[in-house]
């Protein structure tokens, strides 16, 4: 079954952000990150602000480490309606976020490492030819 309300935004991270855990049950608890950005403007389009993107799991913790004030992204999410404290919050779930620029790519890098090493997430062959090549950069260097 697919779903129906996808979106997709070219977002301007410009708030803080918060990380901490959220229980799905009482015994399970997850990753949880909230960012605030806005959508640029656009020809013919007004810019909107303070629009409430959210992730969890390991995309909250990857997100996290990657998204700092002024990080320009495409974010692919899916909206989601919830009651908190008798009123009706929406935001916006990450499921797939493409950095284009101001992204802290050192930290990123680290948390991919340290999802690998969990064995959450796979190595990509990507990361590989391009940890190969650096390793060949700098053999050659020390040469």
């Amino acid at each position: 079954m697919g779903r129906t309300n996808n979106c997709m935004f070219l977002v301007d991270f410009s708030q803080t952000k918060y990380f901490g855990e959220t229980s799905l049950s009482k015994d399970k608890k997850i990753p949880f990150a909230r960012f605030y950005g806005h959508v640029p403007e656009a020809d013919g389009v007004r810019p909107v602000r303070g629009i409430k993107f959210v992730a969890y799991g390991y995309r909250a913790e990857l997100a996290y480490a990657f998204i700092e004030q002024g990080t320009r992204a495409y974010v692919f999410c899916h909206l989601q309606m919830r009651e908190e404290f008798d009123k009706i919050v929406v935001e916006f779930v990450m499921d797939d976020v493409q950095y284009i620029k101001n992204f802290n790519k050192e930290e990123g890098q680290k948390k991919k490492n340290e999802l690998v090493a969990r064995g959450i997430l796979k190595p990509s062959s990507f990361s590989d030819i391009v940890d190969h090549e650096a390793d060949n950069e700098s053999k050659q260097q020390d040469e």
